[in-house]
């Protein structure tokens, strides 16, 4: 067999269930030929399916020493890096890949994401902007711009955003609670509340904002257990029930839902911390 047909074997199997063997038959064909660019991406790719991310990368790290205009090698990479942990190298990948092909809009995509989790808001609404620009039936870029927004203050421009979403599906639940979120930024809770229908848990996260701003703690955090409910993991919902605790002088349950928020990713605002400290302390 030539080193054609090893891809093409490894090609037919099915992924799921045959990622070694596929893995075999890239491996006979980078074997015959060394340089071969197809063979190698096909083989980076398997080994990034097996979780064997570092073979994965430098496997693919060959692949763009022969071709550097390889793309899908390089958002392959930075799918790899991002599974490790490593966003700004892995931002790094998609942004290379976006340069070399701008029409890609999952990349924009995934520079989106990173350039979020490294909290460069004002970057990432720019990749978000080329994603709804590229492919505006995407409703959820839609969303996820509209948070970023509420968080730099563009109350406005998240208004757009998520009204785009809902002439896409007027029942868009995520589209209707981040109208909610941007209700709240501008202190309209009546119509947050109005918005926000309960039906998932971002939407209860809101409410319990609403609620709060209105000065009712004790529904607020009712809320927020609601929120939880249907996502344990939400991270910010922790750190608006601590600020709801905290307003009701509920200060070990306050401590205990700011610890919970920094366990699942919410970084707490340094000025509440301190509050929190100063009322344990006095």
């Amino acid at each position: 067999m030539d080193e054609a047909a090893y891809i093409q074997k490894g090609k037919e199997l099915p992924e799921k269930w045959y990622l070694p063997d596929a893995l075999g038959w890239f491996a006979k064909a980078v074997e015959l030929n060394p340089r071969s660019v197809d063979a190698r991406f096909h083989k980076g790719l398997v080994l990034y399916r097996s979780g064997r991310f570092d073979e994965a990368i430098g496997c693919l790290d060959k692949v763009i020493e022969l071709d550097p205009r390889h793309v899908p090698a390089r958002q392959a990479r930075g799918h790899a890096l991002s599974e490790q942990g490593k966003t700004e190298e892995a931002l790094a990948c998609y942004t290379a890949a976006v340069r070399l092909d701008p029409g890609l809009d999952r990349a924009w995509w995934r520079c989106a994401e990173c350039l979020t989790e490294l909290g460069n808001r004002e970057d990432a609404i720019r990749c978000w902007e080329q994603v709804m620009e590229l492919t505006p039936e995407a409703g959820l870029a839609y969303i996820n711009c509209a948070r970023l927004r509420c968080q730099v203050g563009d109350y406005e421009a998240a208004f757009r955003d998520l009204d785009k979403a809902l002439e896409l599906d007027p029942e868009y639940a995520e589209a209707l609670a981040g109208r909610a979120r941007a209700h709240c930024g501008l202190r309209r809770y009546d119509h947050a509340l109005a918005q926000a229908k309960p039906s998932l848990a971002e939407a209860y996260q809101v409410r319990g904002l609403a609620r709060a701003g209105l000065g009712d703690y004790r529904q607020a955090v009712r809320d927020y257990n609601e929120a939880l409910r249907l996502d344990a993991g939400l991270g910010s919902a922790y750190y608006d029930r601590a600020v709801a605790n905290f307003a009701r002088a509920k200060l070990g349950k306050a401590r205990k839902d700011l610890q919970l928020a920094v366990r699942f990713g919410c970084k707490p605002d340094e000025g509440f911390r301190k509050q929190l400290e100063a009322a344990e302390a006095g």
